[in-house]
């Protein structure tokens, strides 16, 4: 969810709010160097697929905000959304071709964010047998969320991750670029 919304667009109202709060004209684009500049120290090339973050979708007929309030982002996938799915998953295998040996990444999606509800749906299409789920910050850390870590744990198998110091180190710096 790393597209800026074109020039023309009216930004609505919670992504005007955002807007306003923000010190750099297009915030998506400062949050993608800050991505350029956290991943060269891991070696990694970023792709973006380029979708509208959720405060930025509108309605195709409407032309309403998907999303209006903070909260809504929080509550469920809008039915205009669920084509997102299909739509990231090409463009993710336009830019990779993947084997049953190849392991997929997602967010467990506890906080209800929308953007990572389809973001772990965008996951499981990919996955064939080598899904591994994390636990997205900051939402872990919260106790009052729609989706409760217990909730999405129950069929999973935990698995501990050892990660040597220096990474740890690494990891701490790549999250400082971050304000």
């Amino acid at each position: 969810f790393s597209a800026t919304p074109p020039l023309d667009f009216e930004l609505p109202p919670q992504a005007s709010r955002f807007h306003e709060k923000f010190s750099h004209d297009d915030p998506v684009a400062y949050r993608r160097s800050l991505d350029t500049i956290a991943f060269n120290s891991y070696n990694v090339k970023i792709l973006y697929v380029d979708a509208l973050d959720a405060i930025y979708r509108i309605h195709p007929l409407t032309n309403k905000p998907l999303y209006l309030d903070p909260v809504d982002i929080f509550t469920k996938i809008h039915a205009c959304d669920f084509q997102l799915i299909s739509q990231i998953t090409s463009k993710i295998l336009s830019f990779v071709c993947l084997s049953p040996f190849d392991l997929v990444l997602s967010p467990l999606s506890i906080g209800g964010h929308v953007d990572h509800e389809i973001t772990r749906l965008v996951g499981e299409q990919l996955a064939y047998k080598q899904l591994l789920y994390y636990e997205d910050c900051p939402y872990v850390f919260q106790k009052t969320l729609r989706n409760s870590p217990n909730h999405c744990r129950q069929f999973l198998n935990l698995l501990d991750v050892y990660i040597p110091k220096h990474d740890v180190m690494k990891k701490e710096n790549a999250i400082d670029v971050y304000a």
